[in-house]
């Protein structure tokens, strides 16, 4: 195997970690807000079906999505 190239296991288990890294980090930034889910929804330019699954942490978001979320909490997300 050469250096470069992952593992299919070592590469999902990456990309779950970091799912879940974020999904924390949206929860968090949403904690703040005095405002329903749907609100929260609304806000953020996307159905609650697609914030539900954005902070499941189960599913593979596009960066357009995250980017909407991010917009309407007015946030920033980092994950390390």
């Amino acid at each position: 195997m050469r250096p470069t190239t992952l593992q299919p296991r070592r590469t999902a288990q990456i990309k779950s970690h970091f799912r879940s890294r974020l999904a924390v980090e949206l929860r968090d930034a949403i904690e703040g807000q005095e405002l329903s889910f749907d609100e929260v929804a609304l806000k953020c330019f996307v159905t609650p079906s697609t914030l539900s699954r954005a902070l499941s942490g189960r599913h593979n978001m596009t960066i357009d999505t995250l980017a909407l979320i991010m917009h309407g909490l007015g946030t920033e997300v980092r994950v390390k």
